[in-house]
Order: C-alpha cells, then structure tokens, then sequence
C-alpha cells in the first residue's frame, strides 16, 4: 500500500523511481475519488515514471474536491482560484521535498482534477512542463493569458459526455491555443469515461513528449 504524507495542508502519495531520466507525474483525481485512485492512471501511462498524487481539500456532500461550486453547478471561481494557489505552494515546496525540480513535471487531471490542472495552467504555468486533461472545463479565466508557447497539452472528450459536454473541452482548447500552448485533442464518441483508445492516445503522447 502507498504512504500517504501531508506537506503544506495538502495529503499526498509520492512514488519515486529508480529511472532518472523519467518524468514525474502530478495526478490530480476526480470528484469523490481521492489521491490512490489516479495512481493506477500514472502507472499506466508511463511504469517508470516518479508518481505524486494530490487530494483536493473541499468536500461537497461527502465527496472530495479541488474548489466549491456555485449554486447552479457551475465552477466558483474565486475558490479554484485560491485553492489553485495553494495547490501552486505545495507543488513548489514538493519540488524540494522530494528532489524533483529538475526531473520533467507533468500534470494529469480527470474530470475536476483535471479542471484543476486548467487553472494551475493558467495562473501558474511553470508549475508544468506539460499535462494530459481528461474530459475537463476550465473553472476559472484569468485577466490576461499566460504565454504558454510551446507547452504540449493533451485535451480529451466525450461526444456523448453530459458532465463535460464538448463545448467545454473547446473552449479550454480555444483558450490553450490562444495562450500559445501545443495543443492535441482527441474525442472518443463515449461519455464521462475514459476508454482503451483514450488511455492508448495518452500513452503515445506521453511517450512522445517524454523521450530522452
């Protein structure tokens, strides 16, 4: 079983790696899940890379999350805004807990965690080297853009998906792209799931924008 630890107010699994010249991946988990259930995620994209799992601090009906919603359902911006600050402190003290500033740091979010590693794109961008976002929306949109140029992303979405209807995928699409980011996309035709052909797409994207 993995060690949970707590840096910075936030839980968290590290699993480091005997390979060096693997990435590690920050995984970022959906609602009502917690910081073990990306790490079979993390394990499939890439076996030898260095893990560290976060828990999101707010909890809604009993379930985790990043940030609160608004009455409607909609992202609240104010609080994906702070606790995507907070996220930012404890990445960066991570950094250093764990000796891994300079390994390749990439994000991997589902669902709200994945809305999560939007807003840390967006208000925190050299946190990441890259992320993969899976069937996600933007919670928050900042004043002014980051320059993201160059910094591979990989969005995906669900034709049929109902939590995070396409049009939301577009729009965080429209905004990275704006932003100057590297931006692939891939729709499966199923809903809020992530399927064999996405987890594959995932693979060989990571592989890609992590060759030695």
């Amino acid at each position: 079983m993995s060690t949970r630890h707590t840096l910075h107010g936030f839980t968290h699994i590290y699993e480091p790696t005997q390979a060096s010249e693997r990435p590690v991946l920050i995984l970022f988990h959906s609602m009502g899940s917690n910081e073990e259930d990306m790490l079979g995620v993390g394990r499939l994209l890439d076996p030898r890379a260095a893990l560290l799992s976060v828990r999101g601090k707010e909890q809604e009906e009993g379930k985790t999350r990043y940030y609160l919603r608004q009455p409607d359902g909609s992202p609240d911006p104010l609080s994906a805004r702070q606790r995507a600050n907070e996220l930012a402190a404890f990445l960066k003290a991570a950094e250093s807990a764990y000796n891994i500033s300079s390994k390749k740091r990439l994000a991997v979010g589902y669902s709200n965690g994945g809305n999560m590693v939007a807003a840390l794109l967006l208000l925190h961008p050299e946190l990441f080297d890259g992320a993969i976002i899976l069937h996600s929306r933007v919670p928050l949109i900042p004043d002014e853009l980051p320059d993201l140029s160059g910094k591979p992303l990989l969005l995906t979405g669900g034709s049929a998906d109902e939590l995070i209807p396409p049009k939301e995928v577009q729009i965080m699409e429209y905004l990275f792209k704006k932003a100057g980011a590297d931006v692939t996309t891939f729709w499966q035709s199923g809903g809020h799931n992530i399927n064999h052909a996405e987890m594959r797409t995932a693979q060989r994207w990571l592989a890609e924008h992590t060759a030695s």
